[in-house]
């Protein structure tokens, strides 16, 4: 690739947009390219928002977060595209108090409808964060038509008596995940009994009997969360369930996605 650093950083990230992370050689060349341009210019963002971008796809978690706290005080003077994707990289690494700080930042500048899933990723955050309140209260100023999924698994959670639940144990998915995901992913599912469910996708780099301890062990931790309070945890597992996945089973980033070196 020809052209200046920027734009030769943008050239890479473009693909990597449209790259799956189970191409793990070529997504390895790229970040090593990156790498070496950031090297050579630290104070590009452009091509530092790049690079962390091809440590998600590796999920490389620790030297994603070390590049993300390394941005950190930058954010206010990265472009509109480059801020745009910080917090998307921000919630994919469960960096959650600063992916919402970066979005103030996006609202302050009046460039939130230039956001991908700018609401569902609101709504993923307060879920991820256990704050229940939050994002109920965002639920009822979201048009209908575009969180009827939600919606109704918020009123299964209540009928199910999970609610006063709920903070803690998503404070344990959080302890056992942050530092390890790269992505993640909120699905809703109807199920016929139920209504509604959600499954939790982390996705991370590391073996399958890792990941099976790692499912084990949010699993355990949850369960007791319930027990020592007499309260049945099966509905609960029917309603919302983690599911540690290899970062190479992950989709392309952001499928359609494309930024300019402006």
């Amino acid at each position: 690739m020809a052209g200046l650093p920027a734009e030769e950083a943008v050239e890479i990230f473009n693909v990597l947009t449209r790259t799956l992370p189970s191409d793990v050689q070529q997504i390895s060349r790229w970040e090593w390219r990156l790498r070496t341009l950031s090297r050579r210019r630290p104070g590009d963002l452009t091509i530092r928002v790049a690079h962390l971008e091809s440590l998600l796809l590796l999920g490389r978690a620790s030297e994603a977060l070390e590049t993300a706290e390394k941005l950190w005080p930058y954010r206010q003077a990265m472009g509109s595209e480059q801020l745009q994707t910080f917090f998307s990289q921000l919630f994919h690494l469960g960096n959650y108090d600063k992916a919402l700080s970066v979005a103030e930042e996006i609202t302050r500048r009046g460039e939130e409808s230039q956001v991908p899933n700018w609401v569902g990723a609101h709504l993923q955050i307060q879920w991820a964060m256990g704050n229940f309140k939050g994002f109920c209260q965002l639920l009822d100023i979201i048009p209908p038509e575009m969180t009827k999924g939600w919606t109704k698994l918020r009123d299964e959670i209540r009928e199910a008596g999970i609610e006063p639940y709920f903070l803690r144990r998503q404070e344990i998915v959080r302890e056992e995940t942050f530092g390890k995901q790269t992505l993640q992913a909120h699905l809703l599912a109807p199920e016929i009994e139920i209504g509604i469910v959600l499954a939790h996708y982390v996705y991370i780099d590391s073996s399958y009997e890792d990941r099976t301890l790692l499912e084990d062990r949010i699993r355990d931790r949850i369960e007791r969360l319930f027990r020592e309070d007499s309260q049945p945890e099966s509905l609960h597992w029917e309603l919302i369930s983690e599911v540690i996945v290899p970062i190479t089973a992950a989709w392309p980033r952001h499928k359609d996605l494309e930024v300019s070196a402006a």
